[in-house]
């Protein structure tokens, strides 16, 4: 960093922007920013105020060695000085004789405020603390006060817990500017060294300090506080850190391709191209070797720039330090450090990287001095000479790039890779460097994300091989998504916090020793089962780092060096993490290395804590091993050969039931599990003397290394997992002649178990295979220590994003199988993030937690039943949850928070931020109530068809083409879909689809040129879908939904409703239609239903059992028709009300849309809108401009005005405006009327604009009922519902062995006759 009396923490105000701010570029940066008059020369008030503030302080300094015993801690002098340091930055100070109060009643010790600022605090301390004169008075609790905080901690908890978003704090030497921070951990302020700054006669940094601070950067009210400077610059410092982010993936991405085929093509490379044109390495191995000189580059980047590359120099005019030579310590000199920056650092290249003159193809002198800086860091290496500790571990050892590293790349490549990973373009296209003293994991995950998206291959070029990448599909299939800080923060808040407290309580009030109390924080177990790049699993180790920290040095603030100490400790006992890819264990490898890391130190050995596997698939606990080979491994699954599978199913549960019914299987059993004990106690032994052993130099991570790799071919380890492999490898081989050999079936396995029968090769090879391929991980042979605890105390993370009906698509049918057979109760379609919360209620220990983030989908249907509610019913609670939360980054999706508790939890739990007694597994605070299906309303409710195959689809050009041939009109019909009724304001279709229905090819073939289009738009997209019958049969529609067209043959009209939908709004429609997917389709044609379900009513019921995807609710049938109880024994005049109603609001709405020409979503966005309402007019918003109208009457006016204006044939505003009150009547009219049909009249409705808590938080208002009524109508449809289902039952409805139940309905009777709602059930 170019500024040597400026320390950034935290990057609260990015370098970028404080160069901006220095030169004047940034905004508000002229004169009349600050306040002065026109025509003050900014320069001369600066100038003034230097002048000034250096009398100030030199008047202070003279006084600092020589302080009075009135005022011992300098107090008294700091504050004089201090405070006409801010009168000169416009600041009125007030002292503050007494405490002020947060927004939790706690007392807060803050010495002065601003009366200019609407109280902005800022705390003035003294300078000296005699019982530590060492250390920085703002980091630690004053020997002579009262405070339980430290100064800085006094201020930033201050701020957390009230409305103030800035504060200043300072002891006359530093100078802290410090924010409301939304991290938990890493101290997040820009710090000022006034000591540094004056008495080197710093000036323009002075310069910057003035530009920054002046009173006029803060805000005058705290109203102020979002459009203040400082808080631009802090706006403007993130969205800087975001374009970093970018341009250093982007970076990485077009470094490693040039770099690639810079080493393919160097004339020099014979022997690489050699290898690689044998395969070895292949493109994923070379990829790999290509991160790591990446990696490399970047770690010595940061430590670099950190200042972290070699321990405290000692100066060589100096006597040695005796305890260092009494310790055998030897220093590195100031020389050898200068040798080092001068002529081996990174740091060189990137100034290199600059001069246009050495892009030269020619030379690789600087590819040859890169490697001889790695050198310097690997085990036995040149470094020593230059007082350079190797760093060690897989990083920089001598085989991490064997391929490349002897190899040639010319200047010009190189310098151009370094110059890309060097700078970025800022928005204006400007160039500026990258901070990499300030580069956070967050920079890492960016970096993570990127290479997900890529598959790296070898193509062929002029006969020589070009490295490049295609499109992957790793990050689709795994659902990956870089975690942001600001969904960090509140997992850790409210799991790994509590554990946190437990421990330190003691020793706060004196009753544990600091050794005590480090030893308990060191005992934590903190896993993240997807761990991607490591950014939850480093949140976690910083806090409780700090809290380590804290007990050790006794300050609030520890020093960086000694946080960095305690950071390496924690992850070095307390963090664990697994991953399926490769490289996002690599990648988290770094981060934490790169957080952790002490000069002078080699890199910790993280293998054994940081591994490469699917968390999912694997046996959990030794026990385990005693299940035996399950019959659903033999399931017949596309692929297999059906005699075989059915040959080893029946096999396998004749042995099943054998091995069960045996009289010896007690007695075995016991046997077995002894045996497997004393195997498993052998394991512990190895990991525990590996735990011992020390990591302190390079020699020593190497023997860890070799012991860690002694323990994975220990004959203890090695049994354990081959039995444990031997379990599951059924389920994911095919059933196949080529396989039958290694199809282990039940007994089999318990005599190898047993160890009765050896293990054959072939079948050792097979399952190892397996395990390489599908990456199996056993929980308790992987972290065995953890096991000896009982478990993990605190999982954290976001696991992978994929939909159930997506899993045997991305992940094979084999593994759903597993899946589902692996984890009980998880039938149906179950998203892929129950299987982690499945898998993480099994690995951790009494009394902890998990706390992860969610797709919303885990609190819906089967997904909700086979993942929190099932854990509920296992004695777990739900302590904290965000119901739903639209994703920060680019990934569109919404999420939700949920952090669970496996004990009984005493504590106040946290729904959305609102303390509530209960949480239930639909993250809301009612109680969740089991809805049935009703057996009346089955059988009307449908799905459109799915036809899979743009080439199906025809806009009406293209059908009146084909429709000359009067033969073709058989074969084309007219197709509506959800965006047809969405935004067609006509309600029509826009399309027609080409439907053979169940027509086979040869009579399919009879409309030749229709069957043309089919075939050539159609076949070969077919062609590659994994479905056997959807290949096969490719001129028909996948789904045709048969029951749909079977139940609707005789009707004229039917309710229809769009699947996906910001509003619920039916609407009739001809029958004759072929409908798309995305419509629901009800064998209804009579008002009456329309009416009932068009209301709030049903709205109610729909929106709490439907399905959300993106946000966006999802009209399901099964969970929002078959389950609604509609109104029983509703009276003739009560029907015939609600049929004028309903037939009246359908004419009225449909004429409402024609008017406006606008679609039901756009016309039910002005419906909401609340400052829609008589009184405004054309005239009111003539003449306005659109930001205007936005801000003073909302962006939905704004939008039905632009539309009115530009779109001819509408109506007047006035008319739009009069018709949405009209359909808003109706709806209420519609509502009163249904609550009538129930017999709920007691319920007052009170119609109006209320906020409800099940939308997204930036569109929460709605013309609706009261949320008390919406309550109260939600209960009594539960009670209906669970009424009429006792009935149907006791009718023997539910009986399947009586006929009637399966009695097909006459649908055009039951409708024609409304008998549905005279019928006593």
């Amino acid at each position: 960093m170019k500024y040597t009396s400026i320390n950034i923490q935290g990057n609260l105000i990015s370098e970028e922007i404080l160069q901006k701010i220095e030169n004047s570029d940034a905004q508000g940066q002229q004169g009349k920013d600050f306040g002065f008059d026109p025509g003050t020369n900014l320069r001369s008030e600066i100038e003034y105020a230097w002048s000034k503030i250096k009398l100030d302080w030199k008047y202070f300094f003279e006084r600092i060695e020589k302080l009075p015993s009135s005022d011992p801690y300098g107090t008294s002098l700091s504050r004089k000085w201090m405070t006409s340091f801010f009168s000169t930055l416009g600041f009125e100070l007030a002292l503050q004789k007494a405490s002020l109060q947060g927004d939790n009643q706690q007392l807060y010790t803050i010495s002065h405020t601003s009366a200019n600022l609407d109280g902005f605090p800022v705390h003035i301390v003294g300078f000296f603390d005699p019982s530590h004169p060492e250390k920085n008075t703002l980091d630690i609790r004053s020997s002579g006060g009262t405070s339980r905080l430290s100064p800085h901690a006094t201020i930033q908890e201050y701020l957390n817990v009230t409305e103030y978003l800035y504060a200043m704090a300072t002891n006359g030497l530093v100078l802290r500017l410090v924010r409301d921070s939304g991290r938990l951990v890493r101290m997040t302020y820009i710090e000022f060294d006034l000591k540094r700054l004056l008495e080197e006669d710093k000036y323009s940094e002075f310069t910057l300090l003035y530009r920054l601070l002046h009173t006029s950067r803060f805000p005058k009210t705290r109203q102020e506080e979002e459009t203040c400077f400082i808080e631009r610059y802090y706006q403007d410092s993130i969205e800087s850190g975001n374009r970093i982010r970018d341009g250093l993936s982007d970076a990485v991405k077009e470094s490693l391709v040039a770099l690639g085929n810079g080493l393919l093509e160097h004339p020099d490379n014979d022997a690489l191209r050699e290898k690689i044109s044998h395969n070895r390495p292949d493109a994923r191995e070379f990829y790999h070797q290509l991160l790591r000189l990446i990696y490399r580059l970047l770690f010595l980047m940061v430590t670099e720039e950190r200042d972290l590359i070699f321990p405290e120099t000692e100066d060589e005019n100096k006597e040695p330090d005796l305890n260092d030579l009494l310790n055998g310590i030897k220093r590195p000199t100031r020389k050898q450090k200068e040798i080092y920056y001068n002529y081996y650092s990174v740091a060189r290249l990137r100034r290199l990287s600059q001069k246009r003159y050495l892009l030269e193809n020619q030379y690789t002198d600087l590819w040859q001095s890169l490697m001889q800086t790695f050198a310097l860091f690997e085990p036995g290496g040149t470094g020593k000479k230059l007082g350079i500790q190797a760093l060690g571990s897989e990083l920089f050892s001598h085989n991490a790039m064997p391929d490349i590293s002897s190899a040639r790349i010319n200047n010009r490549v190189l310098l151009k890779c370094i110059k890309s990973l060097n700078e970025f373009e800022d928005e204006r296209h400007n160039l500026s460097f990258i901070n990499y003293r300030a580069l956070d994991v967050e920079e890492l995950g960016s970096v993570y994300e990127g290479l997900l998206e890529l598959e790296p291959l070898f193509d062929s070029e002029n006969g020589r091989p070009k490295f490049t990448f295609r499109k992957g599909s790793e990050r689709s299939k795994s659902g990956s998504h870089y975690t942001p800080e600001d969904l960090v923060k509140p997992l850790i808040q409210h799991s790994l916090e509590y554990l946190i407290e437990e421990r330190v309580a003691d020793f706060y009030k004196g009753k544990s020793s600091e050794e005590e109390t480090k030893k308990k924080l060191l005992d934590l177990k903190v896993c993240d089962v997807a761990c991607g790049s490591g950014h939850i699993l480093l949140s976690a180790a910083r806090r409780i780092a700090l809290e380590v920290a804290r007990v050790e040095t006794g300050e609030q603030q520890p020093n960086p060096a000694s946080f960095r100490h305690s950071l390496k400790e924690v992850i070095k006992n307390c963090i664990y993490g697994v991953d399926k890819n490769p490289l996002a264990v690599e990648l988290c490898k770094v981060a934490l290395w790169l957080e952790s890391h002490n000069p002078g130190e080699p890199l910790s050995f993280l293998d054994h804590k940081i591994k490469c596997g699917d968390a999912i698939v694997g046996l959990a606990h030794r026990e385990e091993l005693q299940n035996g080979i399950a019959n659903e491994a033999f399931k017949k699954l596309p692929g297999d050969d059906k005699d075989i599978a059915s040959a080893y199913l029946k096999k396998n549960k004749q042995e099943r039931t054998i091995r069960e019914k045996s009289r010896q299987t007690v007695q075995l059993t016991t046997e077995t599990d002894h045996k497997l004990m004393e195997q498993v106690r052998e394991l512990n032994k190895l990991i525990e003397n590996l735990s011992s052993l020390p990591e302190n130099t390079p020699e020593e991570i190497e023997k860890k290394e070799k012991a860690y790799r002694g323990l994975i071919k220990s004959d203890a380890l090695r049994r354990l997992k081959i039995m444990a492999d031997l379990q599951i490898t059924p389920f994911f081989l095919t059933k196949t002649e080529a396989n039958k050999d290694s199809l282990l079936t039940d007994s089999q396995y318990f005599r190898y178990l047993r160890g009765e029968t050896r293990i054959t090769d072939e079948l050792e090879i097979k399952a190892i295979d397996c395990d390489v391929n599908n990456r199996f991980f056993h929980w308790f042979l992987e972290f065995p220590d953890v096991y000896q605890k009982g478990g993990f105390d605190c999982i954290l993370g976001n696991p992978p994003f994929l939909g159930g009906g997506k899993i045997s698509h991305a992940l094979s049918d084999n593994y759903l199988n597993y899946l589902k057979w692996n984890y009980v109760n998880t039938e149906g379609i179950v998203d892929l993030v129950v299987f982690f919360i499945r898998r993480i209620s099994k690995i951790i220990s009494n009394k902890s937690f998990l706390s992860l983030i969610t797709t919303t989908t885990v609190t819906q249907g089967n997904s909700r039943r086979a993942g929190l509610q099932f854990l509920l019913n296992k004695s777990f609670s739900i302590v904290y949850a965000i119901k739903q939360k639209k994703w920060p980054g680019k990934a569109s999706v919404e999420i939700s928070l949920v952090t669970m508790y496996k004990g009984t939890w005493n504590k106040p739990k946290y729904l959305d931020s609102k303390t509530v007694a209960d949480i239930s597994s639909s993250l809301t605070n009612e109680e969740d109530y089991e809805i049935f299906h009703l057996k009346y309303n089955q059988g009307k409710s449908f799905i459109g068809s799915f036809v899979l195959g743009e080439g199906f689809v025809l806009t009406p050009a293209e059908a009146d083409q084909l429709l000359i041939n009067p033969l073709n009109s058989e074969v084309i019909n007219k197709y509506i879909s959800g965006n047809d009724l969405n935004s067609n304001y006509l309600l029509q279709n826009s399309r027609f689809v080409i439907n053979f229905k169940d027509k086979g090819i040869a009579e399919s073939q009879n409309y030749s040129d229709v069957f043309k289009v089919i075939e050539q738009k159609v076949f070969s997209v077919r062609q590659k879908d994994k479905r056997k019958q959807y290949r096969d049969k490719w001129w028909q529609f996948a789904e045709k939904r048969g029951k749909l067209y079977s139940a609707i043959k005789h009707f004229n009209r039917v309710l229809i409703i769009p699947k996906t939908s910001k509003y619920f709004n039916f609407i009739f429609s001809p029958s004759d239609f072929v409908f798309d997917q995305t419509i629901t389709v009800l064998a209804i044609q009579e008002p009456i239903s329309f009416t009932i379900l068009q209301s709030v009513i049903h709205e109610i019921w729909a929106r709490r059992f439907a399905n959300v995807l993106g946000g966006t609710y999802q009209y399901s049938p099964a969970d929002c028709f078959e389950t609604f109880p509609f109104p029983q024994d509703v009276k003739d005049q009560q029907m015939r009300i609600l049929k004028d109603i309903g037939n009246d609001f359908h004419e009225q709405r449909r004429l409402l849309l024609l008017k406006l020409k606008l679609g039901l979503t756009k016309t039910y966005n002005a419906f909401h809108a609340i400052k829609l309402q008589k009184g405004i007019s054309t005239i009111k918003l003539n003449n306005l401009h659109k930001e205007t109208i936005e801000k003073q009457s909302g962006q939905e006016v704004w939008d039905l005005w632009n539309h009115l204006q530009k779109t001819e044939g509408t109506c007047s505003f006035e008319d739009a405006v009069k018709g949405i009150i009209k359909l808003r009547e109706l709806h209420v009219e519609i509502d009163k009327a249904v609550l009538e049909a129930y017999g709920w009249q007691d319920i007052d409705l009170r119609h109006d604009f209320f906020e409800v808590d099940y939308l997204p938080e930036n569109d929460r208002v709605r013309f609706t009922i009261h949320p008390d009524a919406r309550k109260e109508v939600l209960k009594r449809l539960l009670e209906l519902n669970h009424k009429i289902h006792a009935e149907e039952v006791k009718a023997g409805l539910w009986d399947e062995k009586k006929k009637d139940t399966k009695k097909n309905y006459n649908y055009n009777e039951v409708n024609e006759n409304e008998s549905q709602y005279k019928m006593k059930l």
